[in-house]
């Protein structure tokens, strides 16, 4: 995919990974609600052109990247937060397998 073997300069953006947990409302039905689980800083890139057409091979609806120093717990289960836009994960990659960078692609959630 791309190169994620840049300086660690790249990582000037401050993210949130939050994982969901069920729970009753008051009205007795199951709801996701979500903790936080780490602070992290990243790269969070909104794909287009050559970049978005990469990433559609692993989901047609993925719109943004996420690169981070290796994060082994990030699942796509979990969410990844970054100021007002919440970005639902969807594949998680561990660059070269070396657990040097992981790089998630992410749905932003409406």
């Amino acid at each position: 995919m791309a190169d994620v073997s840049g300086d660690i300069g790249e990582l000037r953006q401050r993210i949130t990974i939050q994982s969901a947990t069920r729970a009753r409302d008051a009205h007795g039905q199951w709801v996701n609600t979500y903790a936080t689980l780490v602070s992290r800083w990243a790269e969070v890139i909104p794909l287009d052109g050559r970049e978005l057409e990469k990433a559609k091979a692993l989901d047609a609806s993925v719109t943004h990247r996420v690169k981070m120093r290796y994060y082994a717990s990030l699942t796509p289960r979990m969410r990844i937060v970054h100021k007002t836009r919440t970005l639902e994960v969807v594949s998680v990659l561990n660059t070269d397998e070396r657990r040097i960078r992981t790089v998630a692609y992410c749905v932003e959630a409406v």
